[in-house]
């Protein structure tokens, strides 16, 4: 398929300038097609497969590398597409950033990501204007109207994701990224058999919606303690790395009120076998010719209702599930739809560390 069209950035055509068309992550993804616009920023992408794919174009940052700045999506059917003259606007976003005593973190670190309400698809935005005095705000150019999640990240303080609009009306904005100061804490300890279940993983706490998350620190003995939390409904899970992707297991859910001290002695016993024994379970899609296809929408529903994917890259989803059966169902624009039964087997008895891992490649045909 060929792709064409007129970049304008801000009401000015976008000369001599580096295009790229690939998938939502602009560095690391399975395909991905660059052109430079002419002097009237006019482009053209020959031999785009099928897909959802985004429109990028490219700034240099002083080390020499490119920068990707995300125009649109498209979705990339079987026709050769003139997209027209494409306007698009970018601002520049400054956020002060405020700590404990109104003081920034001396090691605070942000990131702008694109918007995913499920923190699922996490892919960046823009990074941080440098180089950048300590104590001084984040700077972040080229940043187009739309939602973003602000990632901070500081030594001691758990990850921070506030979501934000940029506004047409204001291209140009000032914020403030604090982080919240609680006063709950938890304490307790981990008994050894799930301390063994650990591995190379780690125990995390995050809220329901997992935009204040911190790991938590385990002792040799077992015991573990932190504070500064704000109120509210939590999950203390352990963490494992494997079959591609990150699995959460739960171990207990916690609702805290300001001020309260709660004690925790977390036992295996106590774990749901529910819990231990998910599977992974991994869904690829591709076009008949086997080129991934990404911005295919992959939905899998059991008898608790739809399974939250784990993760996304590139026309793949890992889900993490209990064991039993699931109704799949795949769906793009001229494509015939997939729809079937899939099995996820429940892992081994020693839990989260060997999880059942299962993929299942899928070929989508185009409606005829």
């Amino acid at each position: 398929v060929t792709v064409s069209g007129q970049l304008f950035v801000n009401g000015l055509p976008l000369a001599s300038t580096k295009l790229n068309l690939t998938d939502q992550d602009a560095h690391g993804d399975d395909f991905g097609a660059t052109t430079i616009t002419d002097s009237d920023g006019s482009f053209v992408f020959s031999g785009v497969p099928a897909g959802k794919r985004y429109l990028y174009f490219a700034v240099r940052r002083r080390s020499g590398w490119d920068d990707w700045n995300r125009v649109r999506a498209l979705d990339i059917r079987s026709a050769d597409q003139n997209l027209g003259r494409i306007d698009h606007r970018a601002g520049t976003l400054t956020v002060n950033v405020v700590g404990a005593a109104n003081q920034p973190p001396k090691d605070a670190s942000l990131d702008l990501l694109y918007y995913d309400p499920s923190l699922v698809q996490v892919h960046i935005a823009a990074r941080p204007r440098g180089p950048r005095a300590m104590g001084t705000a984040f700077v972040f150019d080229n940043v187009a109207p739309g939602k973003y999640d602000i990632a901070g990240t500081a030594e001691g303080k758990p990850r921070i994701n506030r979501m934000i609009e940029i506004s047409p009306d204001n291209l140009n904005p000032t914020i403030t990224f604090e982080w919240p100061r609680g006063t709950a804490s938890i304490r307790g300890t981990i008994d050894s058999a799930l301390r063994e279940l650990i591995g190379n993983g780690w125990l995390n706490l995050y809220n329901q919606d997992v935009r204040w998350s911190t790991p938590v620190p385990v002792k040799e003995d077992g015991g573990f303690e932190i504070g500064g939390i704000p109120a509210g409904l939590y999950s203390l899970a352990l963490v494992r790395l494997g079959s591609g992707t990150m699995f959460p297991v739960v171990l207990s859910e916690i609702q805290l009120r300001d001020g309260e001290v709660r004690t925790l002695n977390v036992g295996k016993e106590r774990v749901p076998q529910s819990e231990l024994s998910k599977g992974v379970l991994k869904i690829a899609t591709f076009t008949p010719r086997g080129i991934p296809l990404p911005g295919a929408a992959i939905r899998l529903t059991g008898s608790k209702g739809a399974v939250k994917p784990n993760m996304s890259r590139a026309g793949e989803l890992w889900f993490v599930a209990e064991p039993g059966s699931y109704r799949l169902s795949v769906t793009f624009l001229g494509a015939d739809t997939v729809t079937r039964t899939v099995e996820i087997k429940p892992a081994p008895e020693n839990g989260p560390r060997k999880s059942q891992f299962q993929e299942l490649n899928l070929t989508l045909s185009p409606i005829d």
